[in-house]
């Protein structure tokens, strides 16, 4: 089919539905060790939103294939980053990922279309890049010690 027919149809799909936002939302991005160590920050590609305050359910962080622990998942302003608090810290040679199950999970945009299954997805991993240092353990004794 032509690419013009078919963003015709889409167009018309649109005003048909009142101009509704009928764009899933999607994972952007991924890092961790630029908020703390133990915090995988995710990006989506629009603001978010859990029914029930919960961005944790349907989510999986492994780091090196093995899944991790996560205390806390928590939207920040803006609505388009949550933050995921794990029980241990990553190494800065270690291999992150994050995954999500809409099955389990209830994440959505504003206009309530829910985020699909998301793959494991790669995350970057800035453990001690922006430091002098690469261990979690060298970049909290500059902080400490006000170097930074």
């Amino acid at each position: 089919m032509p690419a013009i027919v078919l963003y015709r149809r889409l167009l018309l799909a649109v005003v048909a539905a009142g101009g509704a936002d009928v764009t899933l939302p999607g994972y952007t991005s991924g890092e961790e060790g630029d908020v703390t160590n133990p915090t995988v920050a995710i990006t989506f590609s629009e603001e978010i939103v859990s029914a029930l305050n919960d961005y944790v359910t349907g989510v999986t962080i492994k780091v090196n294939a093995v899944g991790a622990a996560i205390t806390s998942g928590t939207r920040q302003a803006g609505n388009l980053v949550v933050y995921y608090v794990l029980t241990t810290s990553a190494d800065a040679n270690d291999t992150i990922t994050w995954e999500y199950s809409d099955t389990l999970g209830d994440i959505a945009d504003l206009a309530g279309n829910q985020l699909g299954d998301v793959t494991a997805q790669a995350v970057v991993n800035n453990v001690g890049t922006h430091l002098w240092f690469d261990n979690d353990a060298d970049s909290m004794h500059l902080v400490t010690l006000g170097v930074l």
